[in-house]
This record gives structure tokens, C-alpha cells and sequence, in this order.
């Protein structure tokens, strides 16, 4: 089960303006996800984090995983998955 939660924060790493963040924080597991978003529509992903407790040679502690938006490609994504579409993974800064 997750609890849910809506806000709007200051966070330099995605935005220098004042952004949207959707939560989630996971009561059955150490575990809290965001989501970070555009507070106007389209309201455009600008990334996420993942916090987590890991124990580690019997000390608990958070680890983070964060992706940050570097690119953007308008495209009909679900038609391209093909072996010749795996070009555009290089415009969207992908190896």
C-alpha cells in the first residue's frame, strides 16, 4: 500500500521555478518515489527519485536513484520499435 501526496516545491536540480511533485511513499517498504513535473499543462515530466533503505554491512541507509529530462522528441512512440527506430535513441541522448 502507498500514500499519495501532491505539492509544489522549489528543486534547482530539475527546474529554477517553482515545480510540481507527486509522492509516493510506500508504507510496507522504506521506499519513496517522485515524480517531478511541469505545474502547467501539458504538465511535462522533468524527472524523478526514488529513495530507499538499503542495509549494507549491517548499517541502514538511504540510497537515491534520479533521472533528470535532457531531451525531448515529439514522435508516435508506439510505432517505432523497430531495429532501424533504435537510431532516435541518440537524439533523445540514450547510448
Amino acid at each position: 500500500k502507498a500514500v499519495a501526496e501532491r505539492d509544489q516545491i522549489r528543486n534547482e536540480t530539475f527546474s529554477k521555478n517553482l515545480i510540481g511533485v507527486y509522492r509516493l511513499t510506500y508504507e510496507d517498504m522504506p521506499r519513496i518515489l517522485e515524480i517531478y513535473y511541469e505545474p502547467v499543462f501539458p504538465h511535462r515530466i522533468l524527472g524523478w527519485e526514488e529513495r530507499f533503505r538499503s542495509a549494507q554491512s549491517g548499517v541502514s541507509e538511504w540510497k537515491v536513484t534520479r533521472a533528470v529530462r535532457t531531451h525531448e522528441l515529439l514522435s508516435d512512440y508506439w510505432a517505432r520499435n523497430s531495429v532501424a527506430d533504435s537510431l532516435l535513441r541518440g537524439e533523445l541522448g540514450l547510448k
